[in-house]
């Protein structure tokens, strides 16, 4: 299994008996499968920022035996606030002010 075939050799993907493309669940999806997986009621402040750049180790990761549906999302809503780029947001400066360091900024 890979995120993408490009990351497979060549031999093994010819060697495949079966290719299956399955798309990044959604909230709706990831909410009846974490109230599938819990035995509960759907989670409903799933949010698509919640699972914004995750993969499927994360999901996987985030439901574990025993834990309720808000644990679930809690653990989704980490993974995926780590995965955010840290320095995202206004107090960088844009490139186009950028002046350069020792000779090039002369």
């Amino acid at each position: 299994m890979a995120p993408s075939v490009d990351f497979l050799a060549p031999a093994l993907v010819a060697a495949a008996d079966l290719q299956a493309i399955v798309g990044f669940p959604d909230t709706a999806i990831m909410g009846m499968a974490i109230a599938r997986w819990c035995g509960r009621r759907t989670p409903t402040d799933l949010s698509p920022d919640d699972l914004a750049e995750l993969d499927l180790p994360d999901l996987v990761a985030a439901m574990r035996p025993g834990s309720s549906p808000q644990a679930c999302v809690d653990r989704l809503r980490r993974a995926a606030l780590a995965r955010k780029p840290r320095h995202a947001g206004q107090d960088i400066p844009r490139i186009e002010v950028l002046s350069g360091l020792g000779e090039a900024k002369d």
